[in-house]
């Protein structure tokens, strides 16, 4: 993940699961902090969900870092893979044609990231765009039966 030092927003956190947060104390707000935490989102769509002030969110997460109780998410814990890209694209081209790759980039950069950064908080959200520009209903229909089982295939959703 390509972050500054204090630049914490678009890094996705994730809770270690053998820890015992009892152990700690913790106020309110770091236990809300925590809890928000899903191992899907970047800090700056919490703050943006949950109305956080960033910086005070930044914080936060510094000391539950520090604590050991989140740990930052691997990328392929994330984000879709080369594979998924290629299925989608070959999905999509089915019903598009060719130009089935160049619809998928600009759509997943629309949603605000590149298709090979393409983090899974949001994949619903690119297979509904996807499938928003197959013309008839059974073909959207089965596009989007065929994207959300190889999502689960993978354990995206």
């Amino acid at each position: 993940m390509k972050n500054t030092r204090d630049d914490l927003s678009q890094t996705v956190f994730k809770r270690i699961d053998q820890t015992d947060v009892s152990d700690h104390n913790l106020d309110v707000g770091m236990k809300n902090v925590l809890w928000a935490i899903d191992g899907q989102k970047s800090l700056g769509t919490i703050a943006k969900e949950d109305r956080y002030d960033l910086n005070d969110l930044t914080q936060k997460t510094r000391e539950l870092l520090q604590l050991g109780l989140i740990q930052v998410a691997r990328a392929s814990d994330t984000s879709i893979d080369r594979e998924f890209v290629d299925f989608l694209t070959d999905q999509l081209s089915y019903h598009l044609g060719p130009v089935s790759a160049m619809i998928i980039d600009e759509v997943a950069k629309g949603i605000g990231n590149p298709i090979l950064d393409f983090p899974l908080h949001n994949l619903r959200r690119l297979i509904d765009k996807l499938a928003m520009e197959i013309q008839g209903e059974e073909d959207t229909r089965i596009f989007k039966s065929k994207m959300e089982t190889e999502a689960k295939r993978k354990k995206y959703l």
